[in-house]
């Protein structure tokens, strides 16, 4: 799931294909199999049916290759329909086709809709079902947005899915695993860009919701992955999830969870929200300061670099820099600038250009004097290769250059004395970019 640390279901599809000890396989024999799917003999559809998957186990290209050469794959997709009231047989009809369709899917794309249509069907008609189609459905969703709609098509999924997980948490001694794998699936479906329209997915929101107060760790962040999806829908979809539902409030206190696969969609839901045009209260935004100053020191690169993303997003409010300030969040972000992972020093150097560009002037000379800050910008000029990174952080060298003209010592340009001691002007000529306020920048030094 590119860079949202990809979330594996402790429920693998992968492990209903292990290989059966009680049943001896040979490829030799793939033929005698094939003839028994094909055949209208129940028993007969079985034994061939959990043959071949067998085989998938333990000879999965020669297994395939074999059957995309004889065209069985399309009575396999037949079959999901004939057997929906059978359910091991099913299970392992669903299990080998979807293998080789998603192993084949390019020389296979035709029957993929209807192995779709097919899957969601049976198990809206059954709900014992639930265990085998959600890890597949949520496989199918991973391959792109072009599977995602087809899951979505049908309008009674999601809400069918929604009514079983809410009858899993309710039910007394309940192990969850049904609730897992939904939650897995409902963050799977709603990612991918475009993302799906609102009115498919808006069902499962109350659910996720509940499942906020989760301790299931699982459970957890998959709904906030979720969330984090959610929040990239239009700020129209999204007004009663933040003014009345509270949803920041709600994230909030997820940011002080012991596990990172939690902290990090949290963060990313947060930063979302920040970004966007709502009104949050002072008091929530200080809270927020407040626990992003205690994850700058979290000892994973991808948490606090989320962390920095989303305080950029809060200096990028005018409103917000004070708050940012008085959390002590600067001299951190400064550290990271001189010693953290360069991924993590493009983020902090967003949240910190920010407040120079558009703070007060005294917050911009509280920044400026604070010690290793102009060090730092300085040196971010003369290793980064970004060059949005770069246009950052010399635009806010440049307003620090314009506003020492107001602080002039005896000593000269405060500011200036130190961009010139870090060699500035030669990191500036040495830049393989164009970068918009070299220029002006270099007139001053």
């Amino acid at each position: 799931m590119d860079k949202e640390e990809v979330l594996e279901l402790k429920f693998n599809k992968l492990s209903l294909l292990e290989v059966n000890p009680n049943l001896v396989t040979n490829i030799a024999n793939i033929t005698l199999y094939i003839t028994q799917v094909q055949s209208n003999d129940s028993n007969h559809i079985q034994n061939g049916t959990l043959a071949i998957k067998n085989l998938l186990a333990t000879n999965k290209k020669e297994t395939i290759e074999y059957m995309l050469n004889t065209g069985i794959i399309n009575r396999f997709v037949q079959l999901i329909r004939q057997h929906e009231n059978e359910p091991q047989t099913l299970g392992d009809i669903i299990i080998v086709t979807e293998e080789i369709l998603i192993d084949s899917k390019k020389i296979l794309k035709d029957l993929v809709p209807d192995f779709i249509r097919n899957i969601v069907n049976v198990l809206l008609k059954n709900r014992q079902y639930t265990p085998i189609h959600i890890p597949i459905i949520h496989s199918l969703s991973n391959y792109g947005q072009k599977y995602r709609d087809l899951l979505l098509e049908n309008d009674s999924l999601l809400p069918f899915i929604v009514e079983v997980v809410n009858a899993d948490i309710v039910t007394p001694n309940s192990n969850f695993i049904v609730t897992r794998l939904a939650t897995g699936l409902f963050s799977s479906l709603l990612k991918g860009k475009p993302l799906p329209k609102y009115n498919k997915i808006k069902c499962c929101i109350p659910l996720l919701f509940k499942l906020l107060k989760c301790n299931d760790e699982e459970i957890l962040q998959h709904a906030c992955w979720s969330f984090y999806h959610i929040t990239g829908f239009e700020v129209s979809h999204l007004y009663d999830l933040v003014y009345q539902d509270k949803l920041l409030e709600t994230l909030l206190p997820l940011l002080k969870s012991p596990h990172n696969t939690i902290i990090v969609p949290t963060t990313r839901a947060i930063g979302n929200l920040i970004s966007e045009e709502y009104m949050f209260p002072i008091p929530t935004i200080t809270t927020l300061c407040e626990y992003l100053h205690q994850l700058l020191y979290n000892q994973k690169k991808s948490v606090r670099q989320e962390v920095c993303w989303t305080i950029s997003n809060i200096t990028a409010t005018p409103e917000h820099i004070g708050l940012a300030i008085s959390a002590n969040l600067v001299p951190i972000l400064i550290e990271l600038i001189q010693g953290d992972n360069i991924d993590v020093q493009k983020e902090a150097v967003w949240a910190l250009s920010n407040i120079i560009t558009l703070g007060l002037p005294q917050q911009v000379n509280y920044l400026a004097n604070q010690k290793g800050f102009l060090i730092g910008f300085c040196e971010v000029v003369g290793k980064h290769k970004d060059k949005y990174v770069l246009d950052s952080a010399i635009e806010a060298l440049l307003k620090i250059a314009q506003s020492g003209e107001d602080v002039d010592t005896n000593d000269g340009h405060p500011y200036l004395k130190i961009m010139r001691e870090c060699n500035l002007k030669e990191k500036l000529l040495n830049l393989k970019h164009n970068c918009k306020d070299t220029q002006a920048l270099l007139e001053y030094l």
